[in-house]
């Protein structure tokens, strides 16, 4: 609801008083009252809070989930790195080298695979889901087997290097 407010005047020697006052319509000095006012700018301040804290929710997912896929190609990348290595230092040691080595299971519930391409001399990871493959490149061509997630024994037997 709107009103109007008129106040009377009265002056004397001290100054100026107000003294009366009455709604209604005649002409002088009027302010306006909106009964709920308060309440409906309340409404649109909290609305924007809410709709500032929803936008920024959602650009923190986004950047979390960027960071996350960011720290598994790395770690996908530190076990190819690793797989290469030994295949190297097997050829770099020669006959009658014998090591074992791990490696995971999973990249956070995730699944990779590790193929050797012998002819090329490379050792090509893949990992499914984000789409990701490395190629590392590896001393020899004389590899035979592939390595595998868990428990990997790699020999050099005669300048032959063996996976099992």
């Amino acid at each position: 609801m709107i009103y109007l407010e008129s106040f009377s005047y009265r002056k004397d020697h001290s100054g100026l008083h107000r003294i009366g006052q009455s709604r209604s319509h005649r002409k002088g000095q009027f302010r306006i009252h909106f009964k709920g006012q308060s309440g409906i700018e309340l409404a649109v301040y909290f609305s924007f809070l809410m709709m500032m804290l929803i936008v920024l929710s959602v650009e923190t997912a986004e950047r979390t989930k960027a960071i996350q896929r960011s720290r598994e190609i790395l770690e996908a990348e530190k076990i190819g790195e690793l797989t290469a290595a030994n295949i190297d230092i097997a050829v770099s040691v020669g006959d009658g080298y014998s090591s074992k080595f791990y490696l995971p299971f999973g990249l956070t519930n995730s699944n990779y695979s590790l193929q050797i391409f012998p002819s090329s001399q490379r050792l090509e990871m893949t990992y499914s889901d984000f789409n990701f493959t490395k190629v590392f490149t590896i001393l020899t061509n004389n590899v035979t087997g592939n390595p595998r997630q868990g428990q990997n024994i790699i020999r050099n037997v005669k300048g032959e290097i063996i996976i099992e």
